[in-house]
Parts: C-alpha cells; sequence; structure tokens
C-alpha cells in the first residue's frame, strides 16, 4: 500500500500549474504523475479529515485531467482494474443509432468508447441548439466526501452536444449515452420523492426520431425487451468486446459488468421482473397514468455513500451486481436493498416526517415483498419476527430506529390493507394536495395531516393511536375526524401499554 500522500499537497497543484501555465504546450508529465498518484484497488488513497488542502488538491488535479479535449486525453492505466479494458480485438465501429428526444434521461446507444480513445459524435446541426449533452461512463458517483477511494474519484465525463460533430474521450472508458434535458412543456405534477424522477401526469412531444453517428466505438451487449429476444443475446456477448453493457425492459436499466452478462440465460425474464417490481413502485404510490421515464441501477466498485444509494442512476456497490440478475432467489427472498432504494425514487416528501426518511420508504419494500414474493413484515424482515417486542421496544423503552418507527403502520396494513396507504399518498399528489409539507420546518404539519387524511382515507378515527407514536394531530383535525368510530388495537402489547397508560393518568388526575 503506498504511504500517506502528504507530497501531493504541494506536487499535484504545482504540476496543475505548470501545465495551464501559458507557455506549456506539453503536459505529458502531469498526466504521468496524476496516474503516478492515483487510487486503485490495492492501492488505496487514504485521508485525514482535516487534511483539506490534500482534498483541494486532488479536486484541482481531478478538474484539470477531466478537462483535457478528446485529442488529449490518454487512457488511465487504472482503468483496466476498473471499469475494465476493452478486447485487443475488438472492432471500432462507425454505426447510426436512432435516439427518441421526447423521452428525458440517459439514451442508450449499445456503444462504448475504449479508454483514452476519441469517439465522434455527429448530430443534424438543429439538434446542436436542444441542449442535449454526450455521457461517457455510467459511473456518475464522485468519491470527495469518502475518506478513502479504491477507484479514481471521478470517472465519467459529460460534453455539450452543442455542434453538429463533436469528439468525446474518457481516460477511463465507458457506455456512451445521448443524455436529453427535461422539456417544461411536458407539463405534468412533480412528486417530491427522495431521488426519482417523480413527474405525473406528463404530455410528451411528439417529436421525430433522431438519428445520431457514432465513429470509433465498440459495440457493448444490450437487450432491449421488445426489440431484442433471448436467442440474439448469445451472439450479442460474443460480438461485444466492451467490459459493460445492459439489460433495459420499459420502467428499468441494468447497467452490469460483462462477467454477470454472461451469467444470464434469459434477459427478458430478467427485464420482465424488474418492470413488474417498477409496476408495483407506481401502483403502491398511488401515482395515475403510465410511467414515461425509466429508472437505472448502476453497480460500481466504490460510491459516494452507503450500501446502496437512490438518484438517478441509483448506485450499488459490485459485489451487488449478480443478485440483481438472480430470478430464483428475487422471487422468493426478494432483495430488501434493491427495493429500498426504488422506494426512496417513489416515497414522498409530503408525507414523509423529517426522522422518517429511512421509515416510509420500507412501505414500499414490504409492498413489493408481499406482491413479489409473498412475504409477510415477519417473513420479509427478521426485524419483525417477534413484532410484540418492537413494539415494547419502541414504546417502553423509547427506541427510535427505522424498524421501530416502521412498525406502527403494520396494524394499518393489517387491517386496513396497503390500499389504505394508498390512498392517502393519492391526497398529496396535487399543488393543492402538497402545499406548505415538503419544508423541513413543516415537520408539524406533516405530522397532523396525516393523521388526519388517514382517518379520513380509512373513515375511523385514528388520532389516539398516532399520538401514541407522537404523530399528533391538531384540534382542528381532531374535530375533522369526530363523527368517525375511533379504531385502535383491541389487544397486544399496543392495546395493553396504551391502557396502562391511561390508568397512570386517571391516577395522576385524581390527585
Amino acid at each position: 500500500m503506498k504511504p500517506p500522500f502528504k507530497p501531493q499537497v504541494v506536487l499535484l497543484p504545482a504540476l496543475i500549474a505548470s501545465a495551464l501555465h501559458a507557455g506549456a504546450a506539453h503536459p505529458e508529465q502531469t498526466i504521468e504523475s496524476i496516474h503516478e498518484l492515483s487510487p486503485g484497488l490495492e492501492e488505496p488513497v487514504a485521508f485525514d479529515r482535516s487534511d483539506r488542502d490534500l482534498r483541494r488538491a486532488w479536486q484541482q488535479a481531478v478538474e484539470w485531467y477531466h478537462n483535457l479535449s478528446a485529442a488529449e486525453t490518454p487512457a488511465h492505466p487504472r482503468a483496466a482494474e476498473f471499469p475494465g479494458p476493452v478486447a485487443d480485438d475488438a472492432e471500432r465501429v462507425a454505426v447510426t443509432v436512432s435516439i427518441d428526444p421526447n423521452n428525458p434521461r440517459w439514451q442508450v446507444t449499445g456503444l462504448y468508447a475504449a479508454p483514452g480513445e476519441a469517439v465522434t459524435i455527429t448530430v443534424p446541426e438543429e439538434v446542436a441548439e436542444l441542449g442535449w449533452s454526450v455521457r461517457v461512463g455510467s459511473h456518475t458517483d464522485g468519491l470527495w466526501r469518502r475518506d478513502e477511494w479504491k477507484r479514481f474519484p471521478v470517472i465519467s465525463r459529460s460534453f455539450a452536444l452543442d455542434a453538429p460533430t463533436i469528439e468525446v474521450a474518457n481516460a477511463f472508458g465507458g457506455l456512451i449515452y445521448i443524455d436529453i434535458p427535461r422539456d417544461e412543456e411536458r407539463g405534468g405534477f412533480h412528486v417530491r420523492t427522495y431521488g426519482g424522477y417523480g413527474w405525473i401526469n406528463e404530455t410528451p412531444s411528439a417529436n421525430p426520431s433522431v438519428d445520431v453517428a457514432i465513429e470509433g466505438a465498440v459495440r457493448a451487449p444490450f437487450f432491449q425487451l421488445g426489440v431484442n429476444d433471448n436467442e440474439q443475446w448469445p451472439a450479442q456477448l460474443e460480438q461485444s468486446g466492451a467490459p459493460w453493457g445492459e439489460i433495459a425492459g420499459r420502467h428499468l436499466t441494468l447497467t452490469l459488468p460483462r462477467e454477470v452478462l454472461e451469467t444470464v440465460e434469459d434477459p427478458q425474464a430478467v427485464a420482465e421482473f424488474w418492470d413488474r417490481v417498477l409496476d408495483l413502485c407506481w401502483e403502491f404510490a398511488g401515482w395515475p397514468g403510465e410511467r414515461l421515464v425509466a429508472e437505472r441501477f448502476v453497480f460500481d466498485e466504490q460510491i459516494s455513500a452507503g450500501w446502496m444509494h437512490s438518484g438517478y442512476p441509483i448506485m450499488a456497490h459490485l459485489v451487488s451486481a449478480e443478485n440483481s440478475v438472480d430470478l430464483e432467489r428475487l422471487s422468493t427472498r426478494g432483495d430488501w436493498g434493491f427495493f429500498h432504494e426504488l422506494g426512496h425514487n417513489h416515497q414522498g416528501r409530503a408525507y414523509t416526517f423529517n426522522s422518517f426518511v429511512e421509515v416510509t420508504v420500507n412501505l414500499f419494500t414490504l409492498y413489493i415483498m408481499d406482491r413479489v414474493c409473498g412475504l409477510s413484515p415477519g417473513e420479509a424482515r427478521s426485524n419483525f419476527r417477534d413484532l410484540e417486542a418492537v413494539f415494547r421496544a419502541r414504546l417502553e423503552d423509547g427506541r427510535r430506529g427505522p424498524f421501530e418507527e416502521l412498525a406502527l403502520y403494520i396494524p394499518l396494513i393489517e387491517e386496513f390493507g396497503y390500499e389504505s396507504l394508498t390512498k392517502t399518498f393519492q391526497t398529496y399528489l396535487s399543488e393543492e394536495g402538497s402545499a406548505g409539507l415538503l419544508g423541513r420546518d413543516d415537520d408539524a404539519r406533516r405530522k397532523d395531516e396525516w393523521a388526519r387524511r388517514y382517518s379520513l382515507v380509512v373513515e375511523r378515527d385514528l388520532t389516539t393511536y398516532f399520538d401514541l407514536f407522537d404523530i399528533p394531530a391538531s384540534s382542528e383535525s381532531r374535530e375533522a375526524v369526530a363523527h368517525l368510530e375511533p379504531w385502535f388495537p383491541i389487544e397486544g402489547f399496543i392495546a395493553t401499554f396504551a391502557q396502562s397508560m391511561a390508568e397512570e393518568q386517571a391516577l395522576e388526575a385524581e390527585e
């Protein structure tokens, strides 16, 4: 392992300054030095949290390095470790791909740029004025907040498609996408979530497809549901020299390393499985209409935070990649992590309390586990095998972990069904329905609104139940549901605990 990189604090800024000096026409020395100092899987770079100078030096180096022109961009020697090398005999092709301009986000080309090699992109002249860009590399997580890097902190690049012909290159190579910004004329309502697209009731334009010519890239394995079939898949793998490829359904694309793709015998079933999961997310969120823009999973050697994280793309560690195509495991045991992150991409902020970001997300996880795998909460998660113990920990011991808080919803699911949650979510799906509920300072109102809205949906007064879990309703909300029959568990620990509390309060009142 390399020693602590204190010399970089001085070395990197000096090298960059030299390379950028007005008379510096040959930055090869700077490139070589950055390569030499770069982290790798077996030689990570560790940081002291207080060493801001070192981080700043690296930020300057990376910015300089990733602003080299396509002609100057080298192949980074660590690219062979990750994302991986292009096969020595891989053919560089010149192809034209058809791009749908009506859907935003990454449009797949099925092509891969080799590390350090320039690729030429040509589009009709009018396209250069639409704000499109070209992305090289799907691994978009930066590692700036990590205390240790096992790879270069930034390994993807984006290029403005602002001329009819441009050249792009990435020192680490990567899958090539045409990145299309969202057209505001699509209209619709934006559901504020914790990472997903979240637009509903959109009306896409009907612009004709655009032909994009790409020269100098390598074919990548790419299965598109409805376009390709399983019989074509072995030939795609054989004809591609790219280290990464994709399986895409209607609603989700999996970006996977070649060694995982080679284990997939039925890519159609994989795509259909994940489409079903995404349909369930949409269904449980209560969103109307059809999903128009797909989500995406990308697997990486190291990610910016956590075991997985939501967003676009949803990021997960490389060791989880094989689980994403293991249909036997997914359909029987499920995968809490995958379903959880998809939950974040659909989880509404308007009904999520400040301390419940990691709580209401798992309502989606439980729903998918139930509908896909037939698993009850106790079967889906060991935390709920003894639900009474969870309630005891929450109500007697005051534990407020995500599973102690999530438990409060389980009696509601058992009594009123998952659809009661969905119907309540739907009351937030408009400007009026979510007004004044999205700010961090709106937490008290969010709790009040939830207690009132859920009670009205199930036509029972649950304000006393929610009080028990510190979700108080205002006097106005209590009045709004006072005509409804009260509901409270009639047996089990919650009922016993509430009765004990009531008796203590009565004694205190007498005193």
